[in-house]
């Protein structure tokens, strides 16, 4: 009985909701479109390969249907134990979702583009049907050029709809979201209507520090890196005081990330700061701390 009136309860519902999984080699900007659809940072990003280490949601009411987004690490063929698991996440996501958003560097050389995406598209298979493509960044594409990178993949016909979206400035984005939430099953909401995302406030302030340790040490820091936030004291109103810990391999990575008396950890953490109190609208006093742990990524 409870069963058959939840059945009924669906088929009445004037409300859709589902996931939508973004899909791409890494670098090609999903996580700068996250933060566009939501208005807000939720995801971090940096020139380097594989920022996004988790799945990560971002949450959009449009009109009726509530959209879900999930990102997910770039695909990449893994090595090592950070890399299996980081695929684990981004394969175990795309198999739940509803859509796919096949997400493609526009900006990029169109011969080259296959090559890059291969990977993606051999694993695609029978998803395919449920997939958008949609080509990025072409702010920095000539109109001339869409052509091509369009060409350079041969099963073009196969994917529900074609794109062609800026992340960075927002352009084509809104018809996007539209053609997504008229393509989402009969649902309850399955988030309440204000909340943007399901990433802590403790687990985003790290995130953003291990952003501004990339941007601003890229050529010199390897990628084996990971930041913790261990303690968080609202100590009075809109204020809050975080400690986190920085972990790397090597007592060499260390010396790099504290700088000459201390100076580039300082300016790394100033421009933390600034963006967490952007984020969580509070007043932060932040502690960097940086620990040598070479079996750091066996413990995620």
């Amino acid at each position: 009985m409870q069963k058959e009136k939840k059945i009924k309860n669906l088929i009445n519902s004037k409300t859709y909701a589902g996931f939508i999984t973004l899909i791409g080699a890494p670098n090609s900007g999903k996580s700068t479109f996250i933060n566009r659809i939501i208005g807000q940072k939720v995801a971090i990003v940096s020139p380097k390969v594989q920022t996004t280490r988790t799945r990560i949601l971002g949450i959009v009411n449009y009109n009726q249907s509530q959209l879900i987004f999930v990102d997910i690490p770039g695909i990449i063929k893994p090595k090592g134990n950070l890399n299996v698991s980081m695929m684990d996440i981004a394969w175990s996501s795309i198999k739940e979702s509803d859509i796919h958003i096949f997400l493609i560097d526009g900006s990029r050389m169109p011969e080259k583009l296959f090559i890059e995406n291969k990977l993606i598209i051999d694993s695609m298979g029978s998803k395919i049907k449920n997939t958008i493509l949609v080509i990025n960044k072409i702010d920095k594409l000539k109109k001339n050029k869409l052509l091509k990178v369009i060409e350079s993949f041969e099963n073009k016909d196969e994917y529900m709809s074609i794109f062609f979206i800026s992340s960075l400035n927002g352009d084509g984005v809104a018809d996007l979201i539209k053609f997504i939430s008229l393509k989402l099953p009969k649902s309850n909401w399955l988030y309440p209507e204000d909340q943007i995302s399901d990433i802590p406030i403790w687990e985003l302030a790290s995130e953003i520090t291990r952003e501004k340790l990339f941007l601003y040490l890229s050529e010199e820091l390897p990628y084996s890196l990971s930041v913790k936030t261990t303690d968080w004291k609202e100590t009075k109103k809109n204020y809050v005081v975080i400690s986190q810990t920085i972990f790397v391999k090597k007592q060499s990575q260390k010396i790099i990330i504290i700088g000459k008396e201390g100076k580039k950890i300082k300016e790394i953490g100033t421009s933390a700061r600034i963006d967490i109190e952007k984020s969580i609208n509070m007043k932060v006093f932040l502690k960097l701390f940086v620990k040598v742990d070479k079996n750091w990524d066996l413990n995620i």
